[in-house]
């Protein structure tokens, strides 16, 4: 009598087919929208935290008046201070900001390419090289001096590449370069333009936020104006790839849900409408025999069928779908750090893999 009850439930599905590949579809989209979200977060904080561990991130950036003795300054606040200098080089179009390379903090990861070698090298960042049409190999002249790209570059405390410390959207035409301090300062217009920052990373990685405080006041105690001031946490240069990872992880659950709830809901009635179209269809066979509990798993099995199908097609596609993602990715391609995945877009990372 059971084989009836199963061979029926196909009799069912053949004859519904419709209505059933739409719900197995809602409970598909739900499914994939939430391994795919939750996966593609989870990978793109894993490489920001990698990313910024093992090429020491700053915790603060700022400039004074005066230089600093920075020896006796780490001693006195136990971080590494490290400084750097920095320079804008108007483009016909665009501008190129220009970074020493950092020794100990901030440290320049080549994407492609080679590293500096060279008087007159230049790595540039991924964007900046495809905006302005250029390509590994070739000359560019800033401020009248003739450089070469060597390569593509991707800096922790330029995660997000914005111009201003309050900017929300990259400028057009804007990008990073990092070339050796001696080739900056050879600049022409460097001499008055150039601005020297300072870094800093702490020891003690438990107490940041008393650290930076403490570093404040021990500079306006000693007679230093901070002309600029910025921490990490407040740096849109830095933070702004968090607040997208944040918002897909918030967002892919709720989503998720709702697409559940309403194949739920669809479900539901049309289990209701097909019990009560089949109450006598039902009772008969009870009458033969059959058990509540059989009639029950009988009009369970078509929900739960349609459910798992769904599932495990929308779980299967995005398994599909991040092994086509993650297939560029190597350690010469250009989406292997967040610089790059930063500029296109950070809602479509081309690295899912945690090794990316």
């Amino acid at each position: 009598m059971v084989s009836a009850l199963n061979r029926r439930i196909w009799r069912m599905l053949r004859e519904h087919m419709g209505r059933y590949v739409g719900i197995a579809i809602l409970v598909l989209l739900g499914s994939f929208y939430f391994t795919a979200a939750t996966g593609v977060a989870g990978s793109m904080e894993r490489m920001v935290v990698g990313f910024a561990d093992r090429n020491q991130q700053e915790d603060l950036t700022f400039t004074t008046d005066k230089p600093l003795d920075i020896a006796d300054w780490e001693r006195e606040s136990s971080a590494t201070i490290e400084a750097s200098l920095r320079h804008d080089v108007r483009l016909p179009k665009g501008e190129l900001r220009l970074l020493s390379p950092g020794a100990e903090l901030n440290l320049a990861q080549v994407t492609s390419g080679q590293a500096l070698a060279n008087p007159g090298d230049v790595l540039v960042d991924p964007h900046f090289l495809q905006t302005q049409g250029l390509k590994v190999g070739d000359v560019l002249t800033l401020d009248g001096r003739t450089f070469t790209v060597v390569g593509t570059v991707a800096v922790p405390n330029y995660v997000y590449p914005l111009k201003g410390l309050y900017d929300v959207l990259p400028t057009a035409g804007f990008g990073i370069g990092v070339a050796a301090q001696a080739d900056i300062e050879a600049l022409p217009s460097a001499t008055e333009a150039a601005s020297t920052t300072y870094s800093v990373r702490f020891h003690d990685r438990d107490r940041i936020e008393a650290q930076t405080a403490a570093l404040r006041n021990l500079l306006g105690d000693d007679g230093y104006r901070v002309t600029e001031w910025i921490e990490a946490e407040h740096n849109q240069r830095i933070s702004m790839p968090w607040g997208n990872i944040s918002s897909m992880q918030s967002m892919s659950f709720p989503v998720a849900i709702a697409f559940f709830v309403l194949g739920c809901v669809i479900v539901g009635v049309m289990i209701t409408r097909t019990v009560k179209a089949d109450s006598i269809i039902a009772g008969s066979l009870y009458a033969l025999g059959y058990r509540r509990a059989e009639l029950t798993r009988h009009y369970l099995a078509v929900p739960v069928l349609v459910t798992l199908a769904g599932s495990l097609a929308g779980t299967l596609w995005r398994c599909l779908a991040s092994r086509r993602w993650s297939a560029p990715c190597s350690p010469r391609t250009t989406c292997r750090t967040p610089g790059c995945f930063s500029r296109r877009t950070i809602l479509r990372s081309r690295c899912s893999r945690p090794s990316c």
